[in-house]
């Protein structure tokens, strides 16, 4: 009797852990390309995503989902503990278009980030989180789920010039975004 209880545990466990994992049987790991470079708040940038299949059933027929999520991130304490709080300021869709291709899945799609939010920000205890994220779920096969971490800048301008970045790409020491030049405000 208790060899059966062990069996019935381990196979739920081995059920839990494919399920959770199940991603990783039919696909292999997806691309986002044109997204490495900044965001400004306010602009249009088409980005391309490569995902490709081990197996061409789960190809075809395929739901695609996509969407720009910007989410703020805030940590306190509560007596001894670090808490983290998150809430979601916009969540908005992308529309997708798919391309041809036999291998795999190649999608293009145009992200607008709307210009009434705040940027991205890294503070000690207070984040603003833009992310990508990407489902594509299959009529026979596994779904996939991936989100991808983007930064979006403030636009800024000197008066009677045309907004510039103020970011630029990180360098391998770490350093992140420059501030904005003398004589710039936010737009």
């Amino acid at each position: 009797m208790v060899w059966v209880i062990i069996v019935v545990v381990v196979g739920v466990i081995a059920a839990l852990l494919i399920w959770k994992f199940k991603h990783v049987l039919d696909w292999h790991d997806g691309a986002l390309g044109n997204a490495d470079a900044p965001f400004d708040l306010g602009e249009t940038r088409t980005i391309t995503y490569r995902a490709e299949a081990k197996r061409t059933r789960v190809l075809d027929p395929l739901d695609i989902t996509a969407l720009i999520h910007c989410e703020e991130e805030v940590y306190y304490q509560q007596g001894s503990d670090r808490v983290r709080k998150t809430n979601d300021w916009y969540v908005g869709p992308i529309s997708v278009t798919r391309q041809p291709d036999d291998l795999a899945v190649s999608l293009v799609f145009d992200v607008h980030i709307p210009d009434s939010l705040a940027p991205s920000m890294d503070l000690r205890n207070n984040n603003i989180n833009w992310t990508i994220d990407l489902e594509l779920d299959p009529e026979s096969g596994i779904q996939l789920t991936e989100s991808f971490d983007i930064t979006v800048g403030p636009r800024v301008r000197s008066r009677g010039v045309e907004p510039a970045d103020v970011y630029r790409r990180p360098d391998n020491d770490g350093s992140g975004p420059l501030p904005p030049t003398p004589g710039g405000f936010y737009e």
